[in-house]
């Protein structure tokens, strides 16, 4: 049985959702405009009226995995290897495995008004969030039964969350005054995968001809015992949900520009017919001659898991965070401080983003501390021109440098524990008549608008304000003409 058919069910691959590039946090790029909705996308005089990402997405993503298994793991990967799992037997530790993932296929952004910088943008993305841990001991089976010649406990103990889902996301943001903005983006989500299987107690005892497995765990999953397939992935209205992000920025005298954002406060709904499981049984495999190295266990799985199931629906929730980040220039040099905390605990982050910015031309050496890595190093190449922006970077340097290298010689032993590798790369392109501002422009966005959404309906001083300056912005406008 090849390794990916066993390991799908005990614990799929993981691939998880970051909560953005840390490197791309106040760039002005179309994706950090969507990641956060209260950071713009535009430069009066120098931007075109449209932003679009469509064909090309905007992505980013990243593997991680530690423990025992790794040189082995990677020999798998980079040569398909087996993995010998019996050697680790010793001391039957946990490996963890975990991924990135966060696509974008489309992103559209218009900006609208020019005197409170009004901006609406919507959004497709695909995202996926997950994490696994595996004993040396699943790893051994793997490689076949017959690495345990006595009873040994514990071989499937594992705990593992995968949710994958489309995200299409409404942005709108505006500024209150000269200092202050707002921003909101809005998503409605589809959900199309969820797993989650919590192995507490296992054991296997070899036979004469074969061997038993005991299991005594939980398992969920929309799709019960069937294996993924294309279909499901794509979008549908059987398990809808809601996520919602609210940013807002303050810009001080002296330049430092600050915001702060809650993202991606969520849930998404699973349908009725979603399967949960609670199972305490013992399997004995058959056809362990026809079906190498360890017989059928797989079907007997599913039938375990069938035969204990009920049908449920039930919600799950998105990883929100609150981020906090301030930036400044000095010339040709920006500096931007970020701090982010997870709601659940799961992770805090500090950053500093130091960019060097010639002309178009951007490049960034980023230092960063998260648990559990420590302090990683990243870095960051962008061309941004007045239509046109492209990004290339690793928030994780060093580890995927020595992932790549270990890929390309096809040598597991290349580089340090735990073994990483980041990178993230889009392409956004502008389009349409020039933002202006200039008293000689042809045309200027919302001159002659008398509200201006969330802000006009604050109060009536505002309103009263905004009336006044909308019927000086008409006087001139008049004279122009005439």
């Amino acid at each position: 049985m090849r390794i990916w058919v066993f390991i799908s069910f005990i614990s799929l691959t993981c691939l998880a959702a970051k909560a953005q590039e840390t490197s791309l946090i106040h760039s002005k790029t179309v994706f950090d405009s969507f990641e956060n909705p209260v950071n713009t996308a535009f430069t009066p005089e120098l931007s075109s009226k449209y932003a679009v990402s469509f064909l090309f997405p905007s992505f980013g993503a990243q593997l991680r995995f530690k423990g025992d298994i790794e040189t082995s793991l990677k020999s798998y990967i980079f040569n398909r290897d087996s993995i010998k799992g019996g050697p680790l037997l010793a001391a039957n530790n946990q490996n963890q495995l975990s991924g990135d993932i966060n696509a974008y296929l489309a992103m559209f952004k218009l900006f609208k008004s020019l005197t409170y910088q009004r901006e609406i943008g919507a959004s497709i993305q695909f995202r996926n969030i997950g994490q696994t841990q595996l004993p040396n001991a699943l790893f051994a089976f793997l490689d076949s039964y017959e690495n345990f010649n006595d009873p040994f406990p514990g071989v499937f103990n594992s705990n593992t969350l995968n949710q994958s889902f489309w995200q299409f996301g409404l942005t709108y943001r505006e500024n209150y005054n000269k200092k202050l903005a707002f921003g909101a983006k809005l998503s409605f989500l589809s959900g199309t995968t969820y797993h989650k299987i919590n192995i507490q107690e296992s054991a296997i005892t070899p036979l004469d001809d074969g061997y038993e497995a005991y299991f005594n765990g939980t398992y969920r999953s929309n799709l019960g015992a069937d294996t993924i397939k294309i279909k499901n992935l794509l979008p549908n209205f059987k398990n809808p949900g809601l996520a919602l992000t609210l940013g807002s920025s303050y810009t001080f005298k002296n330049g430092i520009y600050v915001t702060a954002h809650l993202k991606d406060l969520g849930f998404i709904r699973w349908h009725k017919n979603a399967v949960y499981s609670t199972f305490s049984d013992t399997l004995v495999p058959t056809k362990i001659k026809e079906i190498k190295p360890n017989g059928n266990i797989r079907t007997e799985l599913s039938e375990m898991i069938v035969r204990n199931a009920s049908l449920e629906k039930f919600n799950s929730f998105l990883p929100a965070h609150i981020q906090i980040a301030a930036s400044r220039n000095f010339g040709f040099y920006k500096s931007v401080f970020v701090a982010t905390q997870y709601i659940d605990g799961r992770s805090t982050q500090l950053a500093l983003l130091n960019n060097f910015k010639k002309g178009a031309f951007n490049i960034a050496i980023n230092t960063t501390y998260e648990k559990p890595d420590g302090l990683q190093i990243g870095g960051l190449l962008m061309l941004q021109s007045i239509s046109t922006e492209f990004y290339l970077g690793s928030e994780k340097l060093l580890p995927s440098y020595y992932f790549t290298k270990g890929l390309i010689s096809k040598d597991g032993n290349i580089g340090k524990s735990p073994t990483q590798m980041n990178v993230f790369m889009g392409l956004n392109i502008k389009f349409g008549r020039k933002v202006q501002s200039d008293g000689m422009a042809d045309f200027v966005d919302g001159l002659n608008d008398e509200e201006t959404g969330f802000v006009y309906r604050l109060s009536n001083k505002e309103r009263r304000s905004i009336r006044k300056e909308a019927a000086r912005n008409s006087k001139k406008a008049g004279k122009r003409r005439n």
